[in-house]
């Protein structure tokens, strides 16, 4: 999934203060051997 935000607070409102974290929801967890979350930021 890629997304676009205009600020950081924007994707803590839309995702909470820990979203920086992948989130695996309970129970799912057996399915996932590895996961992870890339930022990047763009400097226009």
């Amino acid at each position: 999934m890629i997304s676009t935000w205009q600020s950081e607070s924007d994707i803590v409102v839309f995702a909470g203060e820990n979203w920086n974290k992948a989130v695996i929801p309970h129970g799912l967890e057996k399915y996932v051997s590895e996961c992870w979350v890339h930022h990047y930021e763009d400097f226009n």
